[in-house]
C-alpha cells in the first residue's frame, strides 16, 4: 500500500469480518460439561462478526485457538471485554458467565449459566476474611476484588429473580388453561426464590456493608427519557451493588431481611449524601455525581421497601431532604450574589444539581 511519502508497506488483512466456529463435536461438549443433553438438541454453528478496522497479534492468536480446537476442553475468558474477539462473542450471545469467569458456549443467548454460577458462588469458591474487622480492605482491594465479587452475586440474583417471575407467570397461565400441573411451575418458582434470597444474604454475610465498603466510584451517563416523560433525558447511575441486594430481598418477599440490611446500607448512603449537604458550596459543588448516585441507590431500595425499620427510616430521611437540598442551592446562589457573570462560580453547578434533582425524582415517581 503506498504511503504519503511515496514508499510502500505490506499489510496483512482478513478478507472478511465474519467468522464461523463449527459445533459438530457434540460428544466432546457433553463429556466436558460444556453443554447439557437438552442443549445438544438444537445446536448451530457459532457465527459472529468483528466490527473493527484492525486486530492485534494476540487477537489473531485467540482466533487461531478457536479455529483449531475440538471442544475437548472449555475455553474461558476472565473478562471478555478487553479482547475484540471476546467482546464480539459476548455481545452476540456466545459467552456465558459462570461466576468470576466467562465460558465460550455454542448455545446462543446463554449469557449466564445459572446452575454453574450458583454452585461456584455458594460451594466451590473459598471466601477469605472480608467480614473480619482488622482486615485491610483499601481502595485497590475494593476495586479489584470486592466490586467484581459483589457484581457477580448481583447479576446471579437478578437472573434468579427473572426466572422466579417467569415461573410465577407460567404457573398462573397453567392454572387458567388447566394445561400443566399447577405444582410444577410453582415449585420451580419457589426454588429460584430460595436460591435468590440465599445469594443476597451470602453477599451481606461475606462482605458486610459497614466493613467491605461498596461505594466510592460513582459514574453516570445521560440516556433518553422514557416515553411520556416531561424531560428529554435522564441520568443513569452506577454506584456499588449492596442496595440492589436489598431491592431483591424485598422483591423476593424476604421483607424482614430487606429491612434489616436496608438499614445498614442506608447508613452508608446517607453518609455520602450528608457530606454534600453539610459541606460549603466550594466543596459541595464538586460532589454532584457522588450525591445523586447515592440518592439513586437509596430510592431504588425505598421503591421496593415494605413496612419495617428501613422504610420508616427512609421516609423520615427523605421527608427533610427537599428543604435541605434547596438550602444548599440557596447557599450557592448567595455566594454568587452581586457578582458579574464571569465571576460567578456556581451557576453551572446549580444548573447541574437542579437538573439531576428533577430527573431523579421523576424517574422514581
Amino acid at each position: 500500500k503506498p504511503t504519503r511519502g511515496g514508499n510502500s508497506i505490506n499489510l496483512r488483512f482478513f478478507p472478511s469480518s465474519g467468522f464461523i466456529i463449527p459445533v459438530d463435536n457434540v460428544e466432546n461438549m457433553l463429556k466436558h460439561g460444556i453443554i447439557t443433553k437438552e442443549e445438544a438438541k438444537n445446536l448451530e454453528p457459532i457465527r459472529f462478526r468483528m466490527d473493527v478496522q484492525a486486530i492485534s497479534r494476540e487477537q489473531v492468536m485467540i482466533l487461531d485457538i478457536l479455529a483449531n480446537f475440538e471442544w475437548d476442553r472449555p475455553i474461558y475468558f476472565s473478562n471478555p471485554y478487553p479482547s475484540d474477539v471476546g467482546k464480539a462473542l459476548y455481545t452476540q450471545g456466545y459467552v456465558a458467565m459462570e461466576g468470576m469467569v466467562f465460558q465460550l458456549t455454542p448455545v446462543k443467548g446463554k449469557t449466564i449459566d445459572t446452575d454453574k454460577m450458583y454452585e461456584n458462588l455458594t460451594k466451590n469458591y473459598l471466601w477469605g476474611n472480608m467480614d473480619k474487622p482488622g482486615v485491610l480492605l483499601d481502595y485497590y482491594t475494593r476495586r479489584t476484588a470486592l466490586q467484581p465479587y459483589k457484581n457477580s452475586m448481583r447479576i446471579l440474583a437478578d437472573d434468579l429473580f427473572r426466572k422466579y417471575e417467569r415461573e410465577k407467570r407460567t404457573n398462573i397461565q397453567s392454572v387458567m388453561n388447566d394445561s400443566v400441573p399447577e405444582t410444577k411451575a410453582a415449585n420451580r418458582a419457589e426454588e429460584y426464590k430460595r436460591m435468590g434470597i440465599e445469594i443476597c444474604l451470602l453477599a451481606f454475610k461475606l462482605m458486610p456493608a459497614d466493613q467491605a465498603i461498596d461505594y466510592g466510584e460513582p459514574s453516570s451517563n445521560l440516556q433518553e427519557a422514557p416515553q411520556g416523560s416531561k424531560l428529554n433525558f435522564i441520568y443513569s447511575y452506577s454506584h456499588g451493588n449492596m442496595h440492589s441486594f436489598v431491592r431483591l430481598l424485598f422483591a423476593f418477599g424476604a421483607n424482614e431481611d430487606g429491612n434489616k440490611y436496608g438499614l445498614s446500607v442506608a447508613k452508608e448512603l446517607e453518609s455520602i449524601m450528608e457530606f454534600t449537604l453539610k459541606s460549603k458550596p466550594a466543596i459541595a459543588s464538586q460532589t454532584a455525581e457522588y450525591f445523586f448516585s447515592a440518592l439513586d441507590a437509596y430510592l431504588e431500595m425505598y421503591n421496593y421497601a415494605e413496612p419495617g425499620a428501613f422504610q420508616d427510616r427512609a421516609e423520615q430521611y427523605l421527608t427533610g431532604l427537599d428543604s435541605r437540598f434547596k438550602s444548599l442551592m440557596n447557599a450557592m446562589r448567595q455566594e454568587d450574589a452581586g457578582k458579574d457573570r464571569e465571576r460567578r462560580r456556581y451557576e453551572g453547578a446549580i444548573r447541574d444539581f437542579e437538573t439531576r434533582w428533577q430527573a431523579i425524582f421523576e424517574m422514581f415517581s
